[in-house]
């Protein structure tokens, strides 16, 4: 079951006077080729190397064939070769044991292998519903010789392959905060129409900000894709915030723990993404961007303020290109370009290279700025002269223009501004930073708080970009407002009955209570009255409710939010009628269509495949290559690549999907293929293809969920 990649590394390995080392290398389990190479140095720099093939067999041996992963309910057929490697005829007994598994015969099977041949045994199984993973060893016994082995392709620890739900989540949620001394009652009503599978109410009070900001850096610790921004992302509010919590005397070893770790590894692989010219594009293969760079350098900032280590030659490379991406005043015709050269300026201000030329030709401009973009400007200009008569004039435009409600206060763009990731979440969070800064005791600092707590949906904002900056401009109110001297106690109930409390003190500030109610226990057929209760005393108290409900596949029916999606699978022979079936060994082609109605900006596609199938990556040697993909787009292929295939920057092929994104679509029809082949027998579910835009994951579609039959 020990499967690595590589055997053995040692860096250094010394000889002795005759230039002779001897090395001992305990091999793993991988029955394979392994090739071992040495390369050799000496002090007056003569070099030299030699590699060595080593191979590590059994004369008698299981090879497991599986799913790289499963989908519950999922009938599949698995099984494992048996070679014999000896020189006469075993009668061989094989065995599998399965754990997540329904086999649907008898776990042993015994055979005749010829010599130096192979046979295959095979079981037909269903996968249970109520696992999250699969263990399976298969053995074989004969003739005095044995073997046993997990699967190799198993990804989880111990070889468990995943299993995946064959289910769509919905979460619905609310959220507020108590101020003082009062009761809130919140309604929840379940869904009546469908089936719940499984679901969750989850609740949370927190007596701060501090502890109310936990489940937003681990949303953007664990977010799955790995672009240049979430890269960022996923380490700078968390450097902002450790930072915060030190200066105000709070030591938090649970944000500290691993955050070295974190914002070395990121800084590593942003060092290796920075293209020639000093920028980072959204993608490590993409070309510079200037709005990329400019939060890669913001990220590196703070970071080297925050006391890391980072390489300046790779800021002072960053910088050089962001000064080069300043538009002249004379050009800055469209908004979003004015917009963006605010960020840019603010992050040369920020790294102590402030063009105060251009900020302030900029200032003469704001009236046709975003309020964001406004934001940024005036902690420009604060950063290079703080008594800067402009900068109340700044203020003045956030003062007439804060919306007010019973949720709080917040701001709204007159036009959004997506291509530069705006939303007016972002707007609330950017412009509550810049007053913190400068006006820490503004009366819409509070209100503003409240609005984004209040915008949470399951701990976190909408994306990557709310979130981040949500988190720091929620940093920056705590250190300006001294939210660290709470005294009350709070509980919350549930249809009447006590779910639980707690006091609040400077002890207890960043205690989380968490509480978990299943859906089963909730009323159907009337409200469930959710109360959140706390008594006098300094502090503020900040609650979340969220039901996470799955609802099954076959009750969900396809969705447009905003983008229109759809996936079929054709032979390669005959690529006019889709099919749901194939045999074992076929090379099919997926088929990805998206329609925008309207232009869309960084959108992300997940493309689910069945278990049965896995995708071709054609840029492989070992990968079939007797089915040709062209490679530049004529009318006579569009088929093949798809129409609009170019938009598409970054492919990811995982076990489980096919990921695509694309930093722009224009208004129309897009279409996506690539091959896959059957690889296991078996029924298989498929779950839907999503897209969405990633800073706005609102504008969403979801397609139709099917079964795809591979026949042995």
């Amino acid at each position: 079951q020990d499967f690595p990649d590589t055997a053995f590394w040692d860096a250094r390995v010394l000889t002795g006077a005759n230039g002779e080392a001897n090395v001992v290398v305990t091999l793993p389990d991988n029955l394979t080729t392994w090739r071992m190479e040495a390369k050799a140095v000496t002090e007056d720099t003569r070099v030299g190397q030699t590699t060595i093939d080593i191979v590590s067999t059994k004369p008698l041996l299981v090879r497991p064939q599986t799913p790289r992963f499963f989908v519950v309910n999922d009938l599949v057929r698995i099984g494992t070769a048996v070679n014999n490697n000896t020189d006469q005829a075993l009668t061989v007994n094989v065995a599998v044991q399965a754990e997540g598994l329904i086999l649907q015969g008898n776990s042993k099977q015994s055979l005749e292998v010829p010599a130096k041949q192979q046979a295959y045994v095979s079981w037909e199984a269903i996968v249970d519903p109520d696992v999250d993973r699969v263990d399976l060893t298969f053995s074989a016994e004969g003739g005095g010789l044995r073997d046993a082995s997990k699967p190799p392709m198993g990804a989880l620890p111990n070889q468990g392959i995943p299993v995946y739900r064959f289910e769509a989540h919905e979460t619905i949620g609310t959220s507020g905060q108590l101020n003082s001394e009062g009761t809130r009652i919140e309604s929840i009503w379940l869904p009546k129409t469908m089936d719940i599978s499984s679901g969750e109410l989850l609740i949370k009070v927190q007596p701060s900000l501090a502890a109310g900001m936990t489940d937003g850096l681990q949303y953007l610790e664990n977010f799955p894709y790995g672009c240049v921004e979430q890269t960022v992302s996923r380490f700078l509010p968390n450097v902002i915030t450790t930072r915060a919590m030190k200066t105000a005397g709070l030591q938090s070893q649970e944000l500290e723990q691993g955050l070295a770790d974190q914002v070395n590894t990121g800084l590593q692989r942003l060092y290796n993404w920075q293209n020639p010219d000093g920028g980072w594009g959204w993608w490590s293969d993409d070309k510079s961007d200037p709005l990329n760079s400019a939060y890669v350098l913001l990220g590196m900032i703070e970071a080297g303020a925050a006391g890391y280590s980072v390489d300046q030659g790779v800021v002072s490379r960053g910088l050089d290109y962001l000064h080069t991406q300043i538009v002249p005043i004379t050009g800055l015709k469209d908004p979003s370009i004015m917009n963006r050269q605010a960020f840019l300026l603010y992050v040369l201000a920020r790294a102590g290279s402030a063009d105060v030329s251009s900020s302030v030709q900029l200032y003469s401009q704001r009236q046709r700025m975003a309020l964001y973009a406004r934001a940024f400007l005036t902690q420009t200009l604060y950063t290079i002269d703080a008594d800067d008569g402009r900068i109340a004039s700044l203020l003045s435009d956030f003062a007439s223009a804060a919306i007010l409600s019973a949720s709080g206060s917040h701001w709204e763009e007159g036009n959004p501004d997506r291509i530069n990731w705006n939303t007016d979440t972002r707007t609330t969070a950017i412009i509550l930073s810049t007053l913190s800064l400068i006006d820490p005791n503004s009366p819409l600092n509070v209100n503003a708080v409240r609005w984004l707590m209040s915008s949470r949906t399951s701990g976190h904002w909408r994306g990557t970009q709310e979130t981040a900056w949500t988190l720091m401009a929620l940093t920056n109110w705590m250190a300006a407002s001294g939210e660290m001297q709470a005294n009350y106690s709070f509980a919350v109930g549930l249809n009447g009955s006590r779910l639980g409390g707690g006091a609040a003190t400077a002890k207890t500030i960043r205690d989380v209570l968490e509480i978990k109610v299943d859906a089963s226990k909730l009323l159907r057929d009337e409200a469930n009255r959710l109360a959140f209760a706390r008594d006098a005393g300094p502090g503020n108290m900040y609650y979340t409710a969220h039901l996470d409900v799955s609802l099954p596949v076959d009750q969900v029916e396809p969705l447009d939010r905003g983008i229109i999606v759809t996936r079929s699978y054709y032979k390669v022979d005959d690529l006019e009628k889709p099919v749901t079936s194939a045999n074992v060994g076929d090379l099919l082609l997926a088929r990805v269509t998206v329609v925008a109605p309207y232009a869309l900006h960084y959108i992300m596609i997940d493309d689910p495949l069945p278990a049965g199938l896995e995708a071709v990556d054609q840029s492989l040697s070992t990968s079939p290559q007797s089915v040709e993909v062209p490679q530049e787009y004529s009318s006579n292929d569009a088929f093949w690549r798809g129409w609009g295939w170019w938009y598409f920057s970054n492919i990811q092929r995982r076990d489980e999907k096919v990921l695509l994104s694309a930093s722009s679509l224009p208004a129309g029809t897009y279409i996506y293929t690539y091959l896959v082949q059957a690889s296991t027998a078996g029924s298989f579910n498929v779950i839907p293809t999503t897209a969405q835009e990633f800073y706005f994951p609102e504008v969403y579609g979801r397609g139709a969920g099917s079964t795809f039959v591979v026949e042995p």
